[in-house]
C-alpha cells in the first residue's frame, strides 16, 4: 500500500474514533455530545443536569425530545450493569444491588460514572428519575450509584429510592436522568472530526489525481 493511501485510512480511521468515549454492557459514550446511546435509547449524562429540577431539565432540553427516564429504564439500565434483577421498575419500593468487583476492577458503579458523569466529588452519583402519580401531581424520586473500588469496601453499590420530589425540587449533586428514543436525532459531526474527514477525503483525491498524472 502507498504511503499516502496509508494516510487517507488513518485519517478517516481518526474521523471515526474521534468522539468515540467508553463503552459498558451495550452502552456507549459520544464525548462530542455527552450523550449515551444503550439500550435502544439515548442518554444525557447525568452531570449535565446537576442542581436542576425535573421542571428546569425540561425546559432546557425538552424542545429535542428529551423527557425524564422511566422506573422500568432506569431499573433495566440498573439490572445490565449490576448483572441482577432485583430492580423492578417500581418506584414505589426501595430496591438495591452490589457487586462485588475486587477481582475485576472497574465495577459496575465506575463504570456508570465514566459513562453518565459523576454529580458529586466523592464515589456517588445521583439522579431524579421516573415518578408515581400522586393526588394532582407527579412525584419524582432518585437513583444512587457508588463506586467503591478505590475505598475499603470493593462492593460497588446501586440504589433507587421511593423518596418523593415534586418536579420543581431542586438538590444539590444530584442530576436528571433524560433520555430520548434512540437514533432520532441525526447529530451533527463536531468541528475535529469534520475537519478530519476534510482532510481525508483531501488526501483520497490528490492521491487519485498523482496516480492518474502517472499513468498518463
Amino acid at each position: 500500500m502507498m504511503f499516502k493511501e496509508a494516510l487517507v485510512l488513518m485519517g478517516l480511521s481518526l474521523a471515526l474514533s474521534a468522539n468515540a468515549g467508553p463503552s459498558y454492557y451495550g452502552y456507549a459514550l459520544d464525548e462530542a455530545t455527552d450523550i449515551v446511546t444503550g439500550g435502544g435509547l439515548e442518554w444525557l449524562q447525568w452531570d449535565r443536569t446537576i442542581g436542576q429540577s425535573v421542571n428546569t431539565a425540561l425546559d432546557e432540553h425538552g424542545d429535542d425530545d428529551w423527557r425524564i427516564a422511566t422506573d422500568a429504564e432506569i431499573s433495566a439500565l440498573l439490572n445490565d450493569f449490576f448483572e441482577t434483577d432485583k430492580f423492578d421498575g417500581n418506584a414505589a419500593t426501595y430496591n438495591r444491588a452490589s457487586f462485588d468487583n475486587a477481582a475485576a476492577a472497574p465495577g459496575p458503579g465506575a463504570k456508570i460514572h465514566e459513562l453518565f458523569g459523576k454529580t458529586t466529588d466523592g464515589f456517588a452519583t445521583w439522579a431524579l428519575y421516573g415518578g408515581l402519580a400522586l393526588g394532582t401531581f407527579r412525584s419524582f424520586t432518585e437513583v444512587a450509584v457508588w463506586d467503591w473500588s478505590n475505598y475499603v469496601t470493593t462492593a460497588d453499590r446501586a440504589v433507587t429510592f421511593s423518596w418523593v420530589y415534586d418536579a420543581d425540587t431542586a438538590l444539590d449533586n444530584v442530576g436528571v436522568a433524560l433520555v430520548r428514543e434512540g437514533n432520532s436525532h441525526t447529530s451533527v459531526p463536531a468541528p475535529p472530526t469534520a475537519l478530519l474527514l476534510m482532510t481525508a477525503l483531501l488526501g483520497l483525491f490528490g492521491t487519485k489525481r498523482l496516480a492518474r498524472r502517472s499513468a498518463g
